[in-house]
């Protein structure tokens, strides 16, 4: 008989998509699929949020929030391995565990909530719109709506390293 290795299948999340797929990593662990998921966990429904502002409408964090679970650990649970970065310098350790690992493997990256969300094309009105909703989130700001400021404060962190 011809001996051929698991295929190792890499998929790419944001924390929403996962949360509304994640009991196929159950499927994955009872057929002993190599699946290797990079998760990125920002704590945001980020296109939400993205869409939101290209509407030209302030950013409400209560509606685009998210409260995650340790995935690392969910992943654990369901018999699958889970490592969980929270550092930069972990990312390649955890790549290298993955892909040394014969079953399915979850790596919990928690990223920046400020990083900016971009279309893969952006027209004037979505830049616009873009403007728009930061002048809007400067107004309640202004009004005192702390996590306006504290939304700037991560987009702004995000994008200066």
């Amino acid at each position: 008989m011809f001996y051929a290795p698991k295929p190792q299948v890499w998929a790419f999340y944001g924390d929403a998509g996962f949360g509304m797929t994640m009991q196929d990593l159950i499927t994955a662990v009872r057929y002993d699929c190599a699946v290797k998921i990079l998760l990125f966990s920002n704590s945001e429904l980020g296109f939400v949020k993205m869409e939101t502002e290209v509407a030209d409408l302030p950013v409400y964090p209560e509606a685009t929030g998210l409260l995650n679970p340790d995935f690392a650990a969910y992943a654990r649970a369901c018999g699958a391995e889970g490592v969980r970065v929270e550092h930069a310098a972990d990312t390649i350790p955890a790549v290298e565990a993955a892909i040394a690992s014969d079953g399915p493997f979850l790596i919990d990256a928690i990223v920046s909530p400020g990083e900016l969300t971009m279309p893969p094309h952006l027209t004037i009105n979505e830049a616009w719109g873009f403007g728009i909703s930061k002048f809007k989130e400067a107004i309640l700001g202004l009004k005192g709506d702390h996590s306006q400021w504290q939304g700037w404060r991560d987009e702004f962190m995000a994008n200066i390293r």
